[in-house]
């Protein structure tokens, strides 16, 4: 039991940050966030108009801010930039948020529109 709790008193949130290996754990999330950002923006790629293009657009835009917020905390973790982190979480996160609201709102939508164009032929 002292152990265990010698060993969990020794690893910090710094003793993470400050790993001399960092750069292979970058290098994997900003390879993840590469690829999320390239499917978001393949997805996104669609012209606006009607509600399944912009629910299509808003899914892709999403995706894309979770890949650019994943390639910016790889290159804060990196370079030891704290002020990056924050604004990556901060940006990634909020975005995220308003971008699953607009979504569901547009999802929503399209279900409604298409409930009253059933019940209009019945």
């Amino acid at each position: 039991m002292a152990i265990e709790t010698a060993i969990c008193e020794n690893v910090k949130v710094d003793t993470i940050y400050d790993l001399s290996w960092r750069a292979y754990p970058s290098a994997v999330i900003a390879a993840g966030g590469a690829f999320v950002l390239w499917r978001g923006l393949h997805l996104a790629s669609g012209w606006l108009g009607d509600p399944p293009r912009n629910l299509r657009f808003v899914r892709g835009f999403r995706l894309t801010v979770i890949g650019l917020a994943l390639l910016a905390i790889a290159a804060a973790w990196l370079w030891h930039q704290q002020w990056l982190l924050i604004l990556a979480l901060a940006i990634g996160g909020e975005e995220t948020l308003e971008s699953s609201i607009h979504a569901w709102a547009i999802k929503r939508g399209i279900e409604l529109d298409a409930r009253k164009g059933l019940s209009s032929h019945a």
